[in-house]
C-alpha cells in the first residue's frame, strides 16, 4: 500500500485544502505524544475485539472533495476516462455536539470510488484525500463494502471529559478532523495531511486505550 506515515505526506493534490496547525488557539498547551515506536498498519481492523483481515485492491481508489467542487471533480474524472466503482458520489454533512470549528471544506463533502492509476488519481483537482480501496473479507463483487476516509471512536458509558479531551488531542496530533458526533460516538475524517488512513489510525486508537474504534465502511447495497 502507498501508506501515509506520520511525518511524510504521501500525496500532494492540486487545490488541496490544508488542515490547521497543531492547537493554534493555545500553542503552549502540552500535547500527548503518540507512541514513538508505533508502526501504523492496515492489514486488518478491529471489530468487537476481533481482527478482520483487509486486502488492498490494485488500482481502486477512494477520493474526498468539498461538495462545492463536485462539478469540477466529476468533469475531470469523466474526461480522463476513469471507471467508477460506484456510479454516484455519497455526501457527508458534518455536525458535532462537541466544541470544534469544522473546516469549511469539510462542512459538506463527497466521496467517489473509482478505478485508475495512482499517478493519475493524484492529478484530480480539488481533492483533499485519496487512498487505495481495501477488500473487506465479507464482501463480494456483487456486494461491495467500501473503505472511506472516516473512523469512529466510541466511548463507553463511564467515559469522562478527560477521555474525550485526550481523543481530541490525539486528533490534533494525527491531523484528523472531528466531523460528526452522536451520543458517545465521534467520527473523524482523514485528509492527505493525516498521519495515516482511517484503518491505520483506527487501529492506533484501538491499541492505545480506545478499544471501541474502527474505520467506517460504506455498503452501497444496504441503501438500495
Amino acid at each position: 500500500m502507498n501508506r501515509l506515515i506520520f511525518y511524510l505526506l504521501l500525496l500532494s493534490v492540486v487545490g488541496c485544502a490544508q488542515v490547521q496547525p497543531d492547537n493554534p488557539d493555545n500553542p503552549d498547551k502540552e500535547q500527548p505524544e503518540p507512541e514513538v515506536d508505533y508502526g501504523f498498519h492496515d492489514e486488518y481492523y478491529y471489530t468487537y475485539g476481533q481482527k478482520e483481515t483487509l486486502t488492498p485492491c490494485s488500482d481502486e481508489y477512494v477520493i474526498a472533495f468539498s461538495s462545492n467542487s463536485k462539478d469540477q471533480v466529476i468533469d475531470y474524472i469523466e474526461s480522463c476516462g476513469f471507471a467508477y466503482i460506484l456510479d454516484y458520489p455519497i455526501e457527508y454533512k458534518s455536525a458535532l455536539n462537541v466544541e470544534h470549528d469544522i473546516p469549511n471544506y469539510m462542512q459538506s463533502y463527497m466521496l467517489i470510488w473509482l478505478k485508475g492509476k495512482a499517478d493519475n488519481v493524484k492529478l484530480i483537482p480539488n481533492v483533499f484525500f485519496s487512498d487505495i480501496v481495501y477488500r473487506h473479507p465479507h464482501e463480494s463483487d456483487e456486494y461491495r463494502i467500501l473503505t472511506t476516509n472516516r473512523l469512529v471512536v466510541t466511548f463507553d458509558e463511564n467515559a469522562t471529559d478527560e477521555n474525550l479531551a485526550l481523543a481530541m488531542d490525539y486528533a490534533v496530533k494525527f491531523k484528523i478532523e472531528p466531523v460528526y458526533s452522536v451520543k458517545n460516538n465521534i467520527w473523524f475524517a482523514c485528509t492527505d495531511e493525516s498521519a495515516g488512513n482511517a484503518i491505520e489510525i483506527a487501529n492506533w486508537f484501538c491499541e492505545n486505550g480506545f478499544p471501541n474504534s474502527q474505520p467506517e465502511f460504506f455498503e452501497p447495497n444496504a441503501w438500495d
